[in-house]
């Protein structure tokens, strides 16, 4: 009766054990339960109980069983550990350290303890005692592949990115076939500035792992980063192929577009990146703003303040660059009043922007009011005295002035001196000469202007600088030449 009552309890056992790895939770706890019939007083058996209901995410009775197996077989590494997965589960980050803890004391060389030790610091934002669990595991077992990898994403998290390339390539050390590690690789490299071996890193993983729309993805965007563009379509293409729901996919297609010039393609990709949500209404449609803002509310409940500020700030620097663009869209319509409202809300938001001081200058000079013209383009010099667009809008400005004629040439001169192919200095240059009679040097900064790029011949027809070079034969030779050239 003993040796049929004990060949029941093992087939029994091996049953469980296959149910347990097929993931059949609901028949494994039928099969368990008739274990504890025959043999009540086996802990390991409570222990299976209750990994079968973490599958089935019972977790209150996952714990039951977990305590009765503690009571009665006294404390293990495996059930410790089932506990700490269960509080892992439950969101309870302490409790699960606790237990861990509880588990290295039974084995200080056994990794598993330390695994969820470091995850636990990991989560509670303790990335300092996470390194050091995970570093005592890659002492011991240095060729741990997640060990090294979660150094890896540590150090990158911490901007450490040095460390984190060497932990990755520490893991492909030992697993050159993991694709994952390949894109994680990539991923710094790219932070490095590396992009040619991001690019490597990238396609490797791709290779590996073919039909994964997010290796694609990194392919094309690294080919953005490297202002190739069209080599980017066939991988952002195949990227929402492979996944038609991939938003990020269709906003890269957009960026890849526009650098292309495909403007309308441009707004069919990126009207699709948004199609799901189009009015941004959704916080993971713009996950990083979404994010920042609750963190900014936590940080406000919690009563730290400057943290709270500090995101609430970083989110509206992301404003900035949308201010700017309605405001480059409104003066483009000659609408500027608007513009300059606009230009001013970016300008506030980011005041280390020459551009936006630029554009400021732009506005005031197109409604007339040239002196807080001349401040505004003053003071986006002092932020980068480089930036030559300043310089000559600064000359344009001037030029309109009474007696200011000297001092426009010299900011002409000093746009060219800082970029030698921005070819409205040259044709500002010739206008300042055609106003004074000079028609030999007049014409010879117009054709140096049409030689750098210059084809804005409606504007050059409307100009009254050239008023008195309408009928000259050479001026009029120097328009047809450069329609030729087009």
């Amino acid at each position: 009766m003993t040796d049929n009552h004990n060949e029941d309890e093992r087939v029994l056992e091996e049953l469980a054990s296959d149910l347990i790895k097929t993931r059949q939770w609901s028949k494994a706890r039928l099969v368990i339960k008739n274990l504890i019939t025959i043999n009540p007083g086996n802990p390991a058996t409570y222990a299976n109980l209750g990994y079968v209901y973490l599958g089935l995410n019972e977790f209150e009775k996952a714990e039951g069983c977990f305590v009765t197996a503690l009571d009665k077989g006294g404390e293990s590494i495996k059930i410790l550990l089932y506990m700490a997965r269960l509080h892992n589960y439950q969101g309870d980050f302490l409790t699960q350290l606790e237990f861990a803890t509880r588990a290295v004391k039974l084995d200080d060389e056994n990794p598993e303890p330390l695994f969820y030790i470091a995850d636990a610091h990991i989560r509670l934002g303790h990335v300092e005692e996470a390194e050091a669990a995970l570093l005592k595991i890659t002492h011991v077992h240095p060729e741990s592949v997640l060990a090294h990898t979660m150094l890896g994403n540590i150090y990158l998290s911490l901007q450490r990115l040095d460390d984190s390339a060497k932990e990755f390539q520490m893991a492909l050390m030992q697993d050159r076939n993991d694709a994952s590690l390949w894109a994680n690789l990539g991923h710094v490299l790219s932070r490095q500035n590396k992009t040619q071996e991001a690019l490597d890193a990238f396609q490797l993983a791709l290779q590996l792992v073919p039909d994964n729309e997010v290796y694609a993805y990194n392919v094309g965007d690294i080919y953005l980063a490297l202002e190739q563009p069209e080599k980017a379509l066939g991988y952002l293409n195949k990227a929402i192929k492979l996944n038609p729901e991939y938003s990020i996919g269709y906003y890269d297609l957009g960026l890849a577009f526009f650098k292309l010039g495909r403007y309308e393609d441009c707004v069919i990709a990126s009207t699709t990146a948004i199609r799901n949500d189009p009015d941004m209404e959704w916080q993971r449609t713009n996950l990083g703003l979404g994010a920042t803002t609750n963190k900014g509310l936590a940080y406000l409940n919690l009563g730290k303040f400057t943290e709270a500020e500090q995101c609430f700030r970083r989110n509206l620097k992301l404003m900035a660059s949308t201010n700017f663009n309605l405001g480059l869209t409104l003066f483009e319509q000659r609408r500027y009043e608007e513009s300059l409202v606009n230009f001013q809300r970016a300008h506030e938001i980011k005041p280390d922007d020459p551009e936006y001081l630029d554009l400021i200058g732009n506005a005031y000079s197109e409604l007339n009011q040239l002196d807080r013209a001349l401040k505004a383009l003053n003071a986006a010099i002092a932020v980068d005295e480089t930036y030559a667009l300043a310089h000559y809008d600064m000359g344009v400005v001037l030029a309109r002035m009474k007696g200011k004629k000297t001092a426009a040439m010299k900011s002409f001169q000093r746009a060219i001196m800082l970029n030698v192919d921005l070819y409205w200095a040259y044709y500002g240059i010739g206008c300042l000469y055609a106003l004074q009679g000079k028609k030999k040097l007049a014409l010879q900064f117009l054709e140096k202007a049409f030689q750098k790029g210059f084809r804005d011949i409606v504007h050059l027809e409307k100009d009254d600088d050239w008023k008195e070079f309408r009928d000259d034969s050479q001026f009029k030779e120097l328009i047809r030449k450069s329609q030729v050239c087009r």
